[in-house]
């Protein structure tokens, strides 16, 4: 009996299995398919989507053939803008010109900061002056000065050398200066005189006096001293020539006198005079302060 109910509820579930799937329409069918597909479409978008978000942005071409592949340099500052060095860094007016080629001063504009040359100049007392010059940093300045003269008035000849070294202050960077001289001058005066009565002579005789001083000396001064750009210079000085440790050395000669007659002849009035002048000449020059004046100075430097 049991297997009878079994095989009836086998048959009968054959049997209605055509009908429940007879049930779904085909019209269904197509309402439902179409809404899955549009379903499907959007899932599968916002999955390309995410995956192209995910995914490693590609390396940069090269283009480069120097450069290893993948190691394209992006153009700096200094490529964008010449005032930025190789670093990226802004270039300062104080750098290197070679650095800022764009601060760098033209050769006019460069200041010289040590400068020579050469100068002849008018003075007086000293009459003529040569000169080596130096100025550096346009503030100080340097001179080695030597001049000699050889005058003659009525019959004495005199004759004067001179050396010194001069420093210079330009304290506005201008042509005008102030100095001191420190150096030493020596005159020689040379003289001749006859002397008429001497005991035994029957003529006059002749006598021959040379005085030589020296004298150093230091001299304060003022004064304008201009360098154009092509190296000329032009200048002028006042100073007052101060001596110190003046000497003097007196000598004379005698021509012929008679025997025994030397003394005589040095205390006769001629000789007296003769010494006395040269002196005289020399003390004026040597022994008291006079004025040191530069009437012109002509030179070059470079």
């Amino acid at each position: 009996m049991r297997n009878l109910r079994t095989n009836y509820l086998a048959i009968s579930l054959l049997c209605t299995s055509p009908l429940l799937l007879a049930q779904v329409s085909p019209a269904q069918d197509d309402k439902i398919a179409p809404d899955t597909a549009a379903a499907d479409t959007e899932a599968a978008d916002t999955e390309a989507a995410d995956i192209e978000l995910l995914a490693p942005e590609p390396a940069p071409t090269n283009t480069d053939a120097n450069l290893p592949a993948g190691n394209l340099q992006q153009p700096t500052d200094a490529d964008l803008d010449p005032d930025f060095n190789k670093n990226g860094e802004e270039l300062k007016p104080s750098q290197d010109p070679e650095q800022d080629p764009h601060n760098a001063p033209s050769i006019d504009a460069v200041p010289e900061n040590f400068l020579v040359g050469a100068s002849v100049a008018l003075t007086v007392p000293h009459v003529r002056n040569l000169a080596l010059e130096s100025v550096f940093f346009h503030n100080y300045g340097v001179s080695l000065n030597y001049g000699t003269v050889t005058e003659t008035i009525s019959n004495l000849a005199i004759s004067v050398k001179h050396t010194d070294i001069r420093f210079r202050w330009f304290p506005w960077k201008s042509s005008f200066f102030a100095g001191l001289a420190l150096g030493q001058h020596t005159i020689k005066g040379e003289l001749d005189r006859e002397v008429a009565k001497i005991t035994g002579a029957t003529q006059k005789v002749a006598i021959h006096g040379t005085l030589v001083a020296s004298a150093n000396y230091f001299v304060p001064q003022i004064g304008w001293f201009a360098i154009w750009d092509g190296g000329f210079t032009l200048g002028a000085d006042i100073g007052y020539l101060i001596p110190s440790s003046p000497k003097s050395t007196f000598t004379s000669t005698i021509a012929n006198p008679p025997a025994g007659t030397e003394a005589e002849v040095k205390a006769s009035k001629e000789y007296i005079d003769m010494k006395g002048d040269l002196e005289s000449a020399a003390n004026t020059f040597i022994a008291k302060p006079v004025p040191l004046i530069t009437i012109l100075r002509l030179g070059w430097m470079f």
